[in-house]
């Protein structure tokens, strides 16, 4: 037992509660073990409270949504094009925004100093979202 270093749990009471689990068992006697809980547990765990946080009409579109697709290739290809056409519309309006916010700064920059930093900020993180869309495509 003291080539013991972690265990691995999947997050259950029984497994790594506070009292009487297997992890504070193993822990009196292995004093340095570490607990290293599952990964995929812990999403599926924080993407069940998020849904009981959503409204009941959007929880069901979503999971509908899925069920929908998920049994289809052709209906899958279908989204996967319709994806790439709204991400192309999203690209359109992120850059005609720019476009738009670069004037304003512009104008507003001889009256404000502070307007150049700010424009220069907002352009570097709308770019970098920007590029990050088009990475997906």
């Amino acid at each position: 037992m003291e080539n013991f270093h972690a265990v691995g749990t999947d997050g259950a009471p029984n497994m790594c509660g506070v009292k009487d689990s297997f992890y504070t068992h193993l822990k009196e006697r292995i004093p340095h073990l570490i607990l290293i809980q599952c990964i995929c547990h812990s999403i599926d765990k924080c993407a069940e409270y998020a849904f009981k946080k959503l409204d009941s009409v959007l929880t069901y579109i979503l999971a509908e949504s899925h069920n929908y697709l998920a049994h289809s290739a052709k209906r899958w290809a279908e989204y996967v094009e319709y994806y790439k056409v709204l991400i192309s519309l999203l690209m359109c309006i992120i850059r005609l925004y720019v476009i738009r916010y670069t004037y304003w700064c512009c104008s507003f920059q001889t009256k404000n100093q502070g307007a150049s930093e700010i424009a220069t900020v907002v352009r570097n993180a709308l770019a970098r979202l920007g590029a990050s869309f088009e990475a997906r495509n």
